[in-house]
């Protein structure tokens, strides 16, 4: 077929952990080495298959753009747009296939809190 393996690059990642002497795999003249976690088609992949580190990973795409939403030379509108159309996208990007759980869940409801906050402001409420 004319495919070649990049022995460099090419790695495993364990899920269950089965009895194998080695920390290698040897394939003819290839060695692959094992990792405990790697990034495969921007997910991050682990061996113990928790999606926290995952969660994490992707909750830092909004504080790498935290300063532009609390910039007053964006409009509202503009920071609204950005948050729909390049965040969001970034966190829920292959949330169909995680497992989430309570931990997971609660860091992506304080982000979702968060951002209107630093877009609009504070907001006071009268006391009744």
């Amino acid at each position: 077929m004319g495919l070649e393996v990049n022995p460099e690059k090419t790695k495993y990642v364990v899920t269950e952990e089965i009895p194998r002497p080695g920390e290698e795999i040897r394939i003819r003249e290839y060695t692959f080495g094992k990792v405990p976690e790697f990034v495969y088609l921007g997910s991050l992949i682990t061996q113990d298959n928790v999606v926290d580190s995952e969660i994490k990973r992707r909750v830092l795409c909004y504080y790498s753009l935290s300063p532009y939403f609390r910039s007053r030379a964006l409009s509202k509108d503009t920071n609204i747009y950005t948050y729909k159309t390049i965040i969001r996208p970034i966190l829920l990007y292959g949330s169909e296939m995680w497992t989430i759980y309570k931990a997971g869940e609660h860091n992506l409801m304080v982000l979702e809190r968060k951002i209107p906050c630093k877009i609009f402001g504070a907001v006071k409420y009268d006391q009744i």
